[in-house]
């Protein structure tokens, strides 16, 4: 019974409708009943299929699916007909039929839909276009996709809209399987060049377009289309009026995903907003008609020429990005596959976490050289996350740059991809002149397909960016360069990022921890910026071998755990009580009286504080004590100290 539900759920849709016919308030209800009551069976008991690691031709039409997404636009309402006749051609009678949860009318062979005024309701659902979660790290990928059900091939008769598709795209998905199987047995391991000095040289990351060199995650998007040449070899121009979209939209571009339109019904305005991360379920619509649905109006209509691009744009090939109905969703506040969806405290054993920290904390001083403070800062800074916004200022941020890098091949990407091994989401940037000019940073309104375009900076909360300074290379920044750059330095300062809406700019709330590595003290402004200070001689031969000792002692259950370690911390609950701030005001006062105090600014007491609350998260503190608030004291002193040295350097107008 619920098996059958779980494939035909639309059968029920109409089961209920016919049984409430002279209701047509009532049914819509007793629909969201029935979903809401079979939801959580759907998830607890039956293998949901995931469009996420589903291939669409794989997927039935009318099949209900869950997708873990990102909302990446949000489309104007839709209307639609709720309750119409049906009437059939042969002997004349009618029957009324409906269109929620489906995108076509349900319609035999010899059947047309009638509109008659007083026998047809039309209702209005919200429509989101919505993709993967943009920077998801390979292991998360990998763990969802092992959770999956083995999915047979549908049947000749329910795919046959998809056969097509099937038989372009059979050799491609064996290869990918074939891809997919070799990653997932390397998903524990780190990967081979950052132990090995020849093939370090080799996996460096290109800045051409050689998509078999680039890593899927760390790809970048110019959301250009192929541009040809006319016979004077100029570049070809088009008349025809559309806009250079890339295919899927994603922020992160060359990175593998999936995209769906979303479809919500009886849901209030503002419960969702772009760039907020769900997971729905919802009826899968794969119709092939979807794609054609601008074919029918008037080619020679002024009107109709004008807006085909939005139609094109929002009815896209079903085969490419399916819609969804939806019948359940979760917000979701991390995408760690290892832990429920719902995080709690009182489920934390905080001493198995506190063993996790003091692993990290080894590693990342290995890592660093033997930089032990450098390591404390870089585990504080993961730790990091807005937690209030008051009066301008982002309460809980910590950008930081991590300078003076030894010359060392590939040391930058290296250190990345050890990083990429325990966050969930993230991306690995190469700040390069050529990646500023080229690349689109601030998503924009295209109006003529009357779509947001996206861009590198629209990401969901918690993505943790890291930008590559060591490969700057001297050149000139385009109007695109310094557009990027000076919208970089306002996400970092104020975590909100500009989009553009052509005639304005509307700030967009951002939670995107920025990490950057540079030889000198970076262009970018940050929070704090520290000084490496390696323990001992630095060379390549001494760098690979403090890589490979690191590949040897990451085992399945040290990264499970430290991954665990790194989600929960972040999000634990903290509170600073009143006695604790007054010891900390009191103390930072007698701080500022001391001669050769480094600590004096309002600005300098704000990091302490942002210090403080970080490395107590970090050993699952839930307030400020004198212990902890006396080493982020040290920390700074000794931070502000390796740099006295240093001339005074102005950040760059952002």
């Amino acid at each position: 019974m619920v098996e059958e539900f779980h494939t035909k759920p639309l059968a029920y849709v109409d089961k209920i409708f016919q049984s409430n016919l002279n209701d047509d308030k009532s049914w819509p209800k007793a629909v969201e009943t029935f979903f809401e009551e079979k939801a959580e069976k759907l998830h607890n008991e039956l293998d949901l299929v995931s469009i996420n690691e589903t291939p669409n031709h794989l997927l039935m039409d009318g099949q209900i699916v869950k997708f873990r997404c990102m909302i990446q636009d949000m489309f104007d309402p839709e209307y639609f007909m709720d309750k119409y006749v049906v009437k059939n051609v042969t002997n004349g009678s009618n029957r009324f039929a409906t269109c929620r949860y489906r995108d076509t009318t349900d319609l035999g062979p010899e059947e047309e839909a009638l509109d008659e005024p007083g026998n047809t309701k039309h209702g209005e659902r919200l429509s989101y276009y919505c993709i993967s979660i943009p920077g998801e790290a390979p292991w998360v990928k990998d763990a969802y996709k092992s959770q999956e059900p083995k999915i047979c091939h549908p049947s000749t008769s329910m795919r046959s809209s998809a056969s097509s598709i099937k038989r372009v795209r059979d050799d491609e998905e064996d290869m990918n399987d074939e891809m997919q199987t070799n990653k997932q047995q390397q998903t524990a391991a780190i990967p081979d060049f950052l132990g090995s000095k020849d093939q370090s040289v080799t996996d460096e990351v290109p800045m051409n377009n050689e998509p078999q060199k680039i890593p899927e995650n760390e790809a970048m998007d110019t959301g250009d289309v192929k541009k040809t040449k006319s016979d004077d070899g100029k570049p070809a121009t088009s008349n025809k009026p559309t806009s250079n979209i890339s295919p899927l939209n994603f922020p992160i571009a060359k990175a593998k995903g999936q995209a769906a339109i979303v479809k919500l019904y009886n849901v209030e305005d503002g419960t969702f907003k772009v760039n907020d991360m769900v997971e729905f379920i919802g009826i899968v619509s794969l119709s092939p008609l979807l794609a054609n649905a601008h074919s029918y109006l008037d080619e020679n209509d002024i009107l109709t020429q004008f807006n085909k691009p939005e139609l094109e744009a929002k009815n896209p090939p079903a085969s490419l990005i399916p819609r969804l109905h939806v019948v359940k969703y979760t917000k979701l506040c991390h995408n760690n596959p290892q832990l429920p969806r719902e995080l709690t405290g009182n489920n934390v054993a905080w001493e198995e976490l506190r063993r996790s920290r003091d692993d990290l904390h080894s590693l990342f001083t290995q890592l660093l050289l033997g930089d032990v403070i450098a390591a404390d800062y870089l585990l504080a800074h993961l730790m990091s996350k807005i937690y209030k916004r008051s009066d301008g200022l982002c309460l809980g941020k910590f950008s930081m740059n991590i300078f003076s890098l030894p010359n060392s091949k590939n040391f930058t990407k290296r250190l990345s991809t050890i990083l990429q091994l325990i966050m969930s989401k993230s991306h690995y940037f190469p700040l390069t002149i050529e990646s500023l000019n080229s690349l689109t940073f601030v998503p924009k309104k295209d109006y003529a397909s009357n779509r947001l375009t996206s861009g590198l900076l629209q990401l969901s909360s918690g993505t943790h960016l890291v930008f590559d300074e060591t490969v700057m290379k001297d050149g000139q920044l385009n109007s695109q360069g310094i557009t990027n750059l000076t919208s970089l330095g306002q996400m970092i300062k104020q975590q909100s990022v500009e989009y553009d809406f052509g005639f304005n700019k509307i700030a967009f709330e951002s939670d995107i921890p920025c990490l950057v590595f540079s030889e000198g003290r970076s262009m970018l402004p940050q929070d704090v910026q520290i000084m490496l200070k390696p323990q001992g001689e630095v060379n390549e031969e001494t760098i690979n071998a403090i890589f490979v000792n690191v590949g040897k002692s990451l085992e399945v259950e040290v990264l499970s755990r430290l991954r665990n370690y790194v989600t929960l911390a972040k999000s634990s609950a903290f509170d600073i009580s009143e006695e604790a701030m007054n010891f900390v005001q009191t103390d930072f006062v007698h701080e500022r009286q001391k001669e050769n105090s480094q600590l004096k600014t309002a600005d300098d007491l704000h990091t302490l504080l942002v210090l403080a609350r970080l490395l107590a998260l970090s050993r699952g503190e839930k307030s400020i004590n004198a212990n902890i608030w006396n080493e982020a004291k040290n920390m700074e002193n000794e931070r502000k100290q390796r740099s006295a040295h240093l001339p005074s350097r102005i950040q760059p107008n952002m």
